[in-house]
């Protein structure tokens, strides 16, 4: 798959409580940590952005040399549009750090159908709602609206792992 993958991983962890839940263990890795390994099978290019307040999550990038981008972490659509125009590189699959893919095959089958997609930004929702996944096919310009689309799936293939009760699950579709 000829895709880069931005990783976003500099929130606040408000809901869950730590603002590194990335870094939180689910069978003695960490959610990041899962999700990198998950997407390596599709893409041999990854960056995670974060902000230098998440020295963890810095830390454990840096020793699996994955490239890190520093942002504010103050304004997410702010460190998004930096972190795009950083990497420079579409497509561009951007997902949460707190991202736990229960279908990769269908969600493969989702990108590579949506690579044929002529629309800026296509965004991908699970029952009708947001997954936190976007498909950047441009990057964007200061000030510029881009055109999207949203693709929603009936079928389960990812948990978003907000709180403590969604790490519950992702741990046990594990065991």
């Amino acid at each position: 798959m000829n895709v880069h993958f931005l990783i976003m991983a500099g929130g606040k962890g408000t809901r869950f409580g730590d603002a590194e839940k990335c870094m939180s263990l689910v069978n003695g890795t960490p959610i990041l940590g899962h999700l990198l390994n998950q997407i390596s099978d599709l893409s041999q290019t990854a960056t995670v952005s974060t902000t230098v307040r998440h020295l963890k999550t810095s830390e454990f990038c840096i020793s699996r040399r994955i490239p890190v981008i520093h942002t504010a972490g103050d304004d997410y659509v702010e460190d998004l549009i930096r972190s795009l125009i950083e990497i420079n590189r579409v497509p561009a699959v951007v997902l949460g750090s707190d991202t736990y893919f229960t279908d990769l095959p269908y969600f493969i089958k989702m990108i590579d159908s949506s690579l044929k997609n002529e629309k800026m930004i296509i965004e991908f929702l699970q029952h009708k709602t947001m997954t936190g996944i976007s498909l950047f096919n441009k990057i964007p310009e200061n000030g510029n609206i881009m055109d999207y689309e949203e693709i929603n799936s009936e079928w389960d293939f990812v948990i978003n792992i907000n709180t403590k009760d969604d790490l519950k699950t992702a741990t046990s579709r594990l065991e």
